[in-house]
């Protein structure tokens, strides 16, 4: 069965809110949600899929539970370097 864009995104963000629910460390949330074997590689296996996804509101909504799960960074706050550039 081939399910729409919204359908994925909302079964997968539905997916991040319920692994958060479960996990208490980040980067268990994480490696579930984005990691190598993650969720996001498997509901968006294409580059077109994955930036389609980005440039949706449902980052926003995944954004907001990395940022609870990270007491309130965002992803740009712990992952590019900011001493010493």
């Amino acid at each position: 069965m081939d399910y729409s864009f919204d359908v994925i995104a909302k079964r997968f963000v539905s997916f991040a809110r319920k692994v958060s629910e479960e996990e208490t460390v980040w980067a268990d949330w994480h490696n579930r949600v984005f990691g190598v074997d993650g969720e996001f590689g498997k509901k968006f296996e294409t580059v077109e899929k994955r930036k389609k996804f980005l440039n949706s509101s449902y980052h926003l909504e995944i954004d907001q539970i990395s940022r609870k799960m990270k007491n309130g960074q965002s992803i740009l706050d712990y992952t590019i370097p900011t001493k010493g550039f």
